[in-house]
């Protein structure tokens, strides 16, 4: 059942990643701070952003976007299997939000709000 479960979890993140058209990744590239400026993303291109952990590290994440989702996936120093996960957002301008609330490796369960400095 697991199996099964995670096989069918993997073919829809493929398919939406795979059917979403392609835009300009550029809207997100460059630095966002949380609005408790408890948290910063690095979005450094098209498809990588990296935050530090209390560790005072770097770590590394994979990114794409389609519409109003952004597949998140961990690939940081941690050497841990981590599913991508779906999170909606909302982009304004130089307002990022982004709904961690189903669970994101690294991330509060939370929505949480970005401004691009």
């Amino acid at each position: 059942m697991f199996r099964s479960l995670m096989v069918f979890y993997i073919l829809m993140l493929l398919h939406i990643t795979n059917s979403c058209e392609k835009e300009s990744y550029s809207k997100f590239i460059g630095t966002w701070v949380s609005t408790d400026r408890a948290d910063t993303l690095f979005f450094i291109n098209n498809s990588i952003f990296n935050k530090s952990f209390s560790d005072g590290i770097k770590h590394i994440f994979e990114y794409s976007y389609c519409k109003d989702s952004i597949i998140i996936q961990y690939k940081g120093p941690n050497k841990i299997l981590v599913m991508p996960s779906a999170h909606y957002y909302d982009l304004d301008n130089r307002k990022l939000t982004i709904d961690f609330t189903n669970g994101c490796y690294g991330f509060k369960r939370e929505k949480e709000t970005f401004l691009r400095l």
